[in-house]
């Protein structure tokens, strides 16, 4: 039926399912607070990303979670692969900034995926490609209009 709209079909698919877990983990789980935490503490970078020394994912299983999941009835798992921290739950030939580099050298990712799949979930991957605290021109004020690259004149289009 949904053949020839595949898009229609997942958000046919999404508005049914009606209950699911959305996941914010990363470094800042060290730490027991929130996924904004690098921005509205104005932790800077280079001291934010020492967070990654310590990122061990030791109380991260997919197992458990997905269990947890079912038993709430949850029909899927969203969870975040990559924050505006720029650390990705899964390794990646962009950025050594990783949980795969970490002392967890862990695909937390690839264990949500594999899990989900092995107990019938949804699985829903969120990933920040926008917003990069890490890059040399990210605002860091809340100021969501600013510009990527401050000095770049686009050319006119014609």
């Amino acid at each position: 039926m949904y053949r020839s709209n595949p898009r229609q079909a997942a958000l046919d698919w999404f508005s049914d399912a009606r209950f699911g877990l959305f996941i914010h983990y990363g470094l800042y789980s060290i730490v027991g607070t929130h996924e904004w935490m690098q921005l509205r503490d104005c932790i800077p970078v280079q001291e934010y990303e020492k967070l990654m020394t310590q990122f061990d994912a030791s109380e991260f299983d997919a197992d458990a979670i997905t269990d947890l999941a079912l038993e709430a009835q949850m029909k899927y798992v969203n969870i975040t692969t990559r924050h505006h921290d720029g650390f990705c739950l899964f390794e990646t030939q962009f950025s050594d900034f990783n949980s795969v580099n970490s002392p967890a050298q862990r695909d937390l990712v690839g264990e949500m995926a594999r899990e989900c799949a092995r107990k019938g979930l949804g699985l829903f991957l969120y990933y920040s490609h926008g917003r990069d605290w890490r890059h040399p021109h990210a605002p860091n004020n809340g100021d969501w209009g600013a510009r990527a690259r401050p000095d770049y004149d686009p050319p006119e289009l014609s």
